[in-house]
């Protein structure tokens, strides 16, 4: 946090800072548009073979766990947001009560997100449809970078 605070601190201190800051930005959207609108997209057989590692269910669950431990949001939602909901009574239980909460709800997140893209093997397996969302992409990229440079500091 206190890295953010420094950077930010400095950001706002210096024009020229902020402004390579800005364009760098800028400059590596463009390179990812350009990376995207000339791909010629992926395979889908050949990234669903190299994503299968063996383990099991085990290795996946340790995996998993590892990541959102390791998420600085998390960690910011639980320093930051979850102590005001915290009972002066009891705040130990309250707060393992908010955490189970919370893992319910994202743990819900996630599931309807893998059945709603679980279903859309059929649409990325049309090579013709991924290379334009690819291109696609690689626009929307570039327009994000033409709309940082164009912008001000105020």
């Amino acid at each position: 946090m206190a890295s953010v605070a420094g950077l930010t601190g400095l950001l706002a201190a210096s024009h020229t800072a902020f402004e390579l800051i800005r364009v760098a930005g800028a400059t590596y959207l463009f390179y990812l548009a350009v990376r995207l609108v000339f791909s010629k997209g992926f395979s889908v057989e050949q990234t669903s073979a190299a994503s299968l590692r063996p383990g099991g269910l085990i290795r996946g669950f340790r995996e998993g766990l590892l990541c959102d431990l390791s998420n600085p949001k998390t960690v910011l939602v639980f320093a930051s947001v979850i102590p005001q909901f915290l009972g002066e009574t009891n705040p130990a239980v309250d707060g393992l009560f908010l955490g189970v909460i919370f893992a319910a709800l994202g743990f819900c997140s996630l599931l309807s997100y893998a059945f709603l893209f679980g279903g859309t093997h059929f649409l990325i397996s049309n090579a013709k449809l991924t290379r334009n969302l690819m291109r696609g992409s690689g626009a929307a990229l570039g327009l994000f970078g033409v709309a940082l440079l164009n912008e001000s500091r105020t």
